[in-house]
């Protein structure tokens, strides 16, 4: 099996220019609420390879978990300048059908009537 290290260049050859990842956060631990299947420092490994292939690297980022605070958005903050993609997106946290996310905010509104 070809690895992505091996990958990338042919990819970049064939015209790969932009890659979009979801890194989401630096936290393992809303990772693992996310059930993302990474870890922090896998973001660090992906930008690293795609600017080693001259391949634009697009990060998203998720603010707004009920357990964030300024402090983790600062953290968030210096990871990402720490990470330093060629671009970084936050969002707010959505929570859209079909999520866990979305069946505890509906929980949580249902509790309120």
């Amino acid at each position: 099996m070809i690895s992505i290290r091996e990958k990338l260049p042919r990819l970049r050859e064939a015209s790969l220019q932009w890659v979009m990842m979801g890194v989401e956060s630096p936290r393992e631990s809303t990772l693992e609420i996310y059930k993302k299947g990474i870890a922090p420092d896998d973001a660090f490994e992906a930008v690293r390879l795609l600017k080693e292939n001259n391949i634009f690297s697009h990060t998203m980022f998720i603010i707004g978990d009920r357990k964030e605070t300024a402090e983790s958005i600062e953290y968030t903050r210096k990871y990402v300048t720490k990470l330093d993609p060629d671009f970084a997106i936050f969002s707010a946290l959505t929570p859209f059908p079909g999520t866990e996310v979305y069946d505890e905010a509906k929980k949580m509104v249902g509790s309120r009537r």
